[in-house]
């Protein structure tokens, strides 16, 4: 790169593992790319060099990231072997340390985008003599249980989370409920746990004044068991409001069956890209996320920083989001609980705009990129990183 930046902060070099499998690439079919690498985009910007270690191959190297040099790519399957057996890459994909020796020796520590594929950043941490932040995103093994896995995922994710946690010199989690859970189940000392929920590009995520569907709500996110989906169809049968749903995933079939069983209007908008998100949002009084259990759901918090009237089952991941009559409402989880938070909220526009300002102003406050990212620099002081004038690639 051979240039040096001047920035209110001196730099410092992060190596970041992707979580496995996943690729710059996936981020741009998925229509994530934009919200993805919005964070390290704004990281680089303060005078932070980025590695990526991502699960791609050359592909990933035609992406453009717009970060003037400041963000390298590493794609792990243009150096390794790509089987189609899952197992098999897992074993493999610890060789990916060889080819990117050069980047980690010179890194001041290296980081995980969530917990899981964070075996190659605990290896390169004891290799590699490298200071470790483990962001997790979720709980990976409560969200295991929680899913009903079987007992041999369980037990591998268990002793994954409790090796990676014993390894990390400091860790992520996104909420005070996963901290408690790690310091519970895994015996890890909380000091070096700090809550960072999941931030939000407010200056992208905001309100804006547009016409709103008439009689309608919106449901953004995978279509999946977990997103217990079925709640709002049967909440919504005989009634004629309408039902608008952003995402793909495992569940439409059923959601499309259930929906002409209960005859509700549903509109099925598939994948739509990350930085189209704001202006759909807005275009919806009620965003309505009916889960059986969340981690820090970005699609809530994406809604909220739109200034949208949000409910949501209380459950865990979204009663520690909304503030319940204060930043949306909190729903039981059925059907009749869910259909009267509906109906109040698309029969009172004052309180739509009550509850979604005081839902802007708390993203605002608490969850702004900028404000997480601030937090995540001074924690590179703690860890006693020397900061540099300048970096060399």
């Amino acid at each position: 790169m051979g240039q040096s930046h001047t920035s209110e902060y001196p730099l410092f070099h992060l190596f970041l593992f992707f979580t496995w499998d996943v690729s710059l690439r996936l981020w741009k079919d998925k229509g994530l790319f934009e919200r993805e690498t919005a964070y390290y985009k704004a990281l680089a910007e303060r005078g932070v060099k980025i590695t990526f270690l991502t699960w791609g191959d050359h592909r990933d190297l035609e992406i453009n990231l717009g970060s003037h040099g400041m963000i390298e790519v590493i794609p792990a399957y243009k150096y390794i072997p790509n089987p189609h057996n899952k197992a098999l890459r897992a074993l493999l994909s610890p060789l990916v340390l060889w080819y990117a020796r050069r980047q980690i020796s010179s890194a001041d520590l290296v980081k995980t985008n969530q917990m899981w594929g964070s075996w190659c950043a605990v290896l390169a941490k004891y290799f590699f003599r490298k200071k470790l932040l483990l962001r997790t995103g979720f709980e990976l093994y409560k969200f295991t249980r929680d899913q009903g896995a079987c007992a041999l995922r369980r037990n591998f994710i268990f002793h994954l989370s409790k090796l990676s946690y014993s390894f990390a010199d400091l860790i992520y989690v996104s909420s005070k409920t996963d901290k408690d859970f790690i310091k519970n189940h895994f015996s890890i000392n909380p000091e070096k746990v700090s809550v960072r929920p999941n931030w939000i590009d407010i200056k992208r995520f905001k309100p804006i004044e547009m016409e709103h569907e008439e009689n309608s709500v919106l449901y953004v996110g995978r279509l999946s068991q977990q997103k217990n989906i079925p709640l709002l169809i049967e909440a919504l049968s005989q009634t004629k409001i309408d039902l608008t749903i952003v995402g793909i995933g495992e569940t439409k079939k059923e959601i499309v069956s259930l929906a002409k069983e209960y005859n509700v209007n549903v509109i099925f908008l598939g994948a739509v890209p990350n930085d189209q998100l704001p202006a759909l949002l807005c275009r919806y009084a009620v965003f309505v996320l009916p889960s059986y259990y969340e981690g820090n759901p970005k699609t809530l918090l994406e809604a909220m920083s739109c200034g949208r009237a949000v409910i949501g089952t209380d459950v865990d991941g979204i009663k520690n989001v909304i503030d319940h009559e204060k930043t949306g409402l909190l729903s039981e989880c059925d059907k009749d609980s869910l259909l009267a938070h509906i109906k109040r909220l698309l029969g009172d526009p004052s309180l739509r705009t009550e509850i979604g300002t005081n839902a802007r102003n708390e993203i605002v406050k608490t969850q702004s990129l900028y404000h997480i990212l601030e937090k995540e620099i001074e924690d590179y002081d703690k860890f006693g990183l020397e900061r540099h004038d300048h970096l060399e690639s």
